[in-house]
């Protein structure tokens, strides 16, 4: 596709139509200026060229800065976007334009900064043109103006390979002119220019197989770096302008780690002395904290001695720097945090023992926010530092965070959270020699986490507070449940256990997830008679936390039992019961759903024939049972009574089908000692009846007597415990 080139002999039909769109770039209607910038990037598309000399004359003629700027914007895109559709001249005049239009004022203004976007979009492709372009203007005063070297160092950021060539010239002419400073802005200009330079000469150095020139390396810039360094620690770093002294921090974060071995064991004392001096001002902690860690980086590489006599004041320093609760949705106030925790990074790699010491007596005060420092800085340790020396020392951390579990306060809960996780991911909790104990009780904290906790009367504890905690541990378990494989076996045997015991109703749906993702990854579905049993009492109430269909998603992964004659059963019944439960949660009929439970399992029975099988269920089920005799079961008595009047119904049904006659009445006695449940315990000894009627009655006799020796005042019989007057009524009732 051929683009036009303008034509220098007046404007063309497609200039005057741009320029027309143009004139509404800057229109008060925001629809109107999207559709006029939609237009022109449109037209960019196959006239790249028209567009930008259409915007060049438009912003010679315009007197209105907003107009301008928008303008400028629209070459900036056209630029990045089809530079190379882009023909030469269109290229050079372009350039002579935004240099023209970013230099025509010795201020500060709105202009400026998108015509420097221009040239640094028109850079990328062509730098020699651009850079030609402001070495010119570098080179025409002993002051340049101050948009020069800035301009200079935005190049440099997105286009390292072509700038560091020029950069022994660049340094020259830019180095001759630091002691005719006098401004901030020409400050905050060559110390931005400085700090770009440095970092393209790092990129340039690590691309060597890539750079046009390996002959290029750090050290023939040494005299210069040396230079600028020493006017910016002599000099400028104590300006009194907030934001010069910010661009002179990061100019010295990004030189620091070129200089010479000479000339850092020098200066280390000195510019750490001077950094911890600014804490006390007020300058953003962000940008001396970024440029300690640059400091103490390269620094101790050299000569770790350098930092020993400012560490204990570098780590107090640190620490009162750290956030306990930083919020991770404001990234702009984690970067302090960020930064403080790469300097106990560095630190921690040459001065492991000071370090850990310092986060043991954290972890043991009684200050809750030194405790939650504590453990955010071993969090980032564990997870970032690649240290060998304080592996060592982990035992000794590990120690002190046993007893940091039992801490009530919600803020150190959640840091502890953050820490299993790390510990988990890197294996340490697994690791014998570390955590002899090995990480159930660890497991154990998040799985307790998941459960509701009533906020205490007269605390200052949020709800809301209590809740984000459940949820992140809820989190955090299932994270671990599916990502962390080392601990498959420990998770399963905890949740399992926690699944049929009473103190995790609160936690089912977590268990649930966290066991259906462990035994999806199983060779072969594994034997869960008890938790069968567990979800099939469960199931009476699916609605809650849609526990439904978590129980019946976590059955398909399992087997019911020992026999393999349930899978045709299985593999019907529990896709239709889903369909059932997708389809009448709004309209939702208990019975039915009951009816629809109960008889899913009594097909189970029917098709499992297996005596084996049908002992260890009644067995898992009978365990249940008793928990709900003995009062264990935690939560709504209603909800309760309608599991367990359910529960005596699947224990009946089990009978049906078992040839034992012992077993059937033992199985009796325990129903009947739970006369309590009229009504239940009728309809179950009912059920059993179809099957072993004989043995019912021979009970039921024995029963009568029992009630009529009790009314004779003789000793209660074992079968009913309470004394109360309505005992025997109810046992008269079953009857």
């Amino acid at each position: 596709m051929q683009h036009d080139t303008p034509k220098n002999n007046g404007e063309t039909q497609i200039q005057v139509a741009i320029g027309m769109i143009l004139e509404v770039l800057a229109d008060k209607s925001t629809l109107v200026a999207e559709t006029a910038a939609s237009s022109l990037r449109k037209l960019a598309e196959t006239h790249p060229n028209h567009v930008l000399s259409a915007s060049k004359t438009f912003c010679k003629k315009s007197s209105s800065s907003e107009n301008i700027v928008h303008t400028l914007n629209i070459m900036e895109t056209v630029c990045t976007e089809y530079i190379i559709l882009i023909d030469g001249d269109t290229i050079l005049y372009t350039t002579d334009f935004c240099l023209e239009v970013m230099t025509k004022s010795i201020n500060t203004d709105v202009i400026q900064q998108p015509a420097c976007n221009v040239l640094v979009a028109i850079g990328r492709k062509h730098h020699i043109q651009v850079l030609d372009k402001l070495m010119v203007k570098l080179e025409s005063s002993l002051i340049p103006h101050f948009m020069i070297p800035y301009t200079l160092g935005s190049l440099a950021g997105v286009n390292a390979i072509g700038v560091v060539p020029y950069l022994k010239d660049i340094f020259k002419l830019m180095i001759s002119s630091l002691s005719g400073l006098k401004s901030e802005i020409h400050k905050q200009s060559f110390a931005f220019a400085f700090a770009s330079f440095c970092d393209a000469i790092v990129e340039y150095v690590g691309n060597y197989s890539q750079v046009p020139d390996n002959s290029i390396t750090s050290d023939i810039f040494n005299t210069d770096l040396a230079k600028i360094y020493e006017t910016l620690i002599t000099n400028w770093i104590f300006s009194k302008d907030n934001r010069t002294l910010e661009n002179v921090l990061m100019a010295i974060t990004s030189l620091f780690p070129l200089l010479e071995s000479e000339l850092i064991s020098e200066y280390t004392v000195k510019q750490i002395q001077t950094l911890l001096n600014l804490y006390k001002k007020q300058v953003d902690a962000f940008y001396v904290t970024k440029c300690l860690e640059s400091v103490v980086k390269k620094a101790t590489t050299i000569d770790g001695t350098l930092i020993e006599p400012q560490l204990i004041n570098i780590m107090q320093n640190l620490s009162e720097l750290l956030d306990p609760s930083p919020d991770y949705a404001k990234p702009d106030t984690l970067k302090t945090h960020s930064e403080v925790l790469r300097c106990y990074e560095c630190l921690a790699l040459y001065f492991t023992d000071s370090v850990v010491d310092q986060l043991a007596s954290q972890l043991k005060n009684n200050n809750d926010k030194e405790k939650v420092k504590g453990l955010s800085i071993i969090t980032h340790l564990t997870s970032y530092a690649n240290n060998q020396h304080v592996e060592r020392r982990m035992k000794d951390i590990m120690k002190y965070l046993n007893d940091v579990l039992y801490e009530p306060n919600i803020k150190v809960k959640k840091a502890l959270l953050k820490i299993i996780i790390a510990f988990c991911t890197k294996g340490i909790l697994l690791n014998k020699d570390i955590n002899p104990d090995g990480p159930e009780k660890y497991m154990e904290f998040i799985l307790k986490l998941c459960c509701s906790h009533e906020v205490p009367k007269n605390n200052e504890i949020d709800k809301q507070e209590i809740e984000d905690l459940q949820k992140s541990a809820d989190n955090t378990l299932c994270m671990l449940s599916t990502s962390v494989l080392e601990l498959e076996d420990t998770l399963w045997n905890l949740l399992m256990k926690s699944f049929q015991s009473p103190n995790y109703d609160d936690a089912i749906v977590v268990l649930l997830r966290g066991l259906t993702h462990i035994a999806a990854r199983k060779d072969e579905p594994p034997n869960c008679e008890g938790a069968f049993m567990r979800c099939l009492i469960l199931l009476v109430i699916p609605l809650p936390g849609f526990r439904g269909n978590f129980i019946l998603n976590f059955l398909k992964c399992i087997r019911p039992c020992i026999s393999t004659n349930y899978e045709a059963v299985w593999d019907m019944k529990i896709p239709q019961l889903l369909k059932y439960l997708e389809q009448n949660y709004d309209n939702f009929n208990d019975n039915e759903w009951q009816d629809l439970v109960f008889d899913f399992f009594n097909l189970l029975l029917d098709a499992i024939k297996d005596q084996q099988s049908f002992e260890i269920l009644l067995k898992k089920a009978k365990d249940q049972f008793l928990l709900y005799n003995l009062g264990l079961m935690h939560g709504e008595q209603s909800v309760k009574n309608r599991e367990k009047d359910f529960l005596l119904k699947c224990i009946a049904s089990l009978l049906c089908h078992i040839k034992n006659e012992d077993l059937v009445l033992e199985s009796l006695d325990n129903i009947l000692l739970s006369v309590k449940l009229t009504n239940a315990c009728s309809k179950a000894i009912g059920i059993i009846s179809k099957n072993h009627l004989q043995l019912v009655l021979d009970k039921l006799s024995r029963v009568r007597k029992d009630l009529t020796n009790k009314r004779s005042k003789l000793f209660p019989f074992l079968f009913l415990k309470d004394k109360s007057p309505d005992v025997g009524r109810e046992g008269c009732d079953i009857l």
